[in-house]
Parts: structure tokens; sequence; C-alpha cells
């Protein structure tokens, strides 16, 4: 009893130190801005598609997890307060979800869908982009670090991007 015991201990540990490590795996991080730090989901990583359905070179999609810290909901609130936009639940928005296309030969992207989220993970707000409208990233902004860190990341694991939906 006391064997089965320690054994079924020791795999609740493991899976405990495991779980952690696999998440660190998954979101890596892309640097830290004045609002809050930001992640990529490398299980959501994809080539993406032209019009016709062929995989466009150097494009891929992208999604981006960004934790927002006590500046970031301010500064939210502000700017929907700015273009009379309701900010009920804003005091708890925790974190925003970007689905997005990054050109990274280009160094620019364009935002597809961005989900904003309360600390209880209700939607605040859901924004879907149906025009295709491509954003320079600029040179030494932490826009560009992370870029390269995304970057660096899919070269070395172009095995594990996903095909284009």
């Amino acid at each position: 009893m006391r064997v089965v015991c320690r054994s079924f201990i020791m795999i609740v540990l493991l899976i405990c130190i495991m779980l952690p490590l696999h998440a660190q795996e998954r979101f890596q991080w892309l640097g830290e801005t004045p609002r809050g730090n930001s992640y990529f989901d490398t299980e959501n990583v994809r080539f993406a598609r032209d019009a016709d359905g062929n995989i466009k070179q150097g494009i891929f999609e992208v999604v981006i997890t960004y934790e927002i810290n006590e500046k970031g909901r301010q500064d939210a609130i502000n700017n929907r307060k700015k273009y009379n936009l309701p900010t009920d639940g804003y005091e708890q928005f925790d974190f925003a979800v970007e689905r997005s296309l990054y050109d990274l030969s280009g160094k620019r992207y364009c935002y597809l869908e961005i989900v904003e989220f309360s600390s209880d993970d209700s939607i605040l707000q859901r924004v879907v982009f149906d025009q295709m409208v491509w954003y320079d990233i600029k040179p030494g902004t932490a826009g560009e670090d992370g870029l390269s860190r995304m970057k660096q990341w899919i070269e070395g694991n172009l095995d594990k991007v996903k095909s284009p939906k």
C-alpha cells in the first residue's frame, strides 16, 4: 500500500512539474510593453494562403496573447472614453488575444481578429477585420523585437508550423 501511495504521489508531482514546462514551450514570450507582456502560441502558427489557396511565402498566421497590466487597463478605458465607446467591464480587462498575419521579411502585420477578455474570462469586445490593412513594424520598437523572436522560432520550427485552414 505504501509503495502505491508513493508511486501515486510521484506521478502527481511529475504531472505538476511537466504541465508548466509544456506551457512554457507552447507560449513563447515576445516582449514587454508599458501595457504588459505578450506571448505567441506556437501551437497556432500557420502558413498563410492567398485568395487562390496558394501558400504565401514568408507570411504566417499567428495568435498572440497580451497580458494587460494596470497601465494598459487605464489606457484602454481612456481610449474608449475618447471615442465615446462603453467602458463597462474594462476595470477588469485582463488579457487580449489577437489573430494576425505577419510578413516576416517585410516586417509588417495585418489584424484578422482581436478579442478582449475580463479577469473572469468573459468577452469584453470582439473585432473581426473584414479589410486586410497592412501596418509596418517600426524599427527599434518592442514590435520589432517581438517579430525577431517570432521569426527565430518559426525558422527553427518549420516542421511544427501548421498548414493553412
